[in-house]
């Protein structure tokens, strides 16, 4: 019945069987930030096991909006900021960015 239902359903459960019959997204809160994991129960669990690299979507627009921030920076510095040290922070950025667009 929940599986035919055409709108979105926020549930909570421990029920594995329950959320494998039911979720095609997994909202995952802990203590850092909320991740949203698309995709099914196993899906999410072969993401989330082992070494793999949790990327999502939302990490990667973070990381976009924080190269913005330092792109916006590095152009119209204030008195405050260190523009070698913006610099670095804008390679480093771009690195994390090209590896989460290659897991994704």
């Amino acid at each position: 019945m929940l599986q035919e239902y055409p709108g979105t359903i926020l549930f909570i459960s421990h029920d594995r069987a329950f959320i494998r019959s039911v979720a095609d997204h997994i909202l995952q809160v802990d203590e850092s930030e909320p991740r949203i994991f698309q995709g099914n129960y196993e899906q999410y669990t072969k993401r989330t096991t082992g070494d793999s690299v949790n990327v999502t979507e939302q990490d990667l627009l973070r990381l976009q909006t924080k190269l913005t921030e330092i792109i916006g920076r590095i152009s119209i510095p204030n008195h405050h900021d260190d523009i070698t040290s913006l610099e670095q922070e804008y390679a480093k950025l771009l690195t994390q960015i090209q590896k989460c667009k290659e897991v994704l």
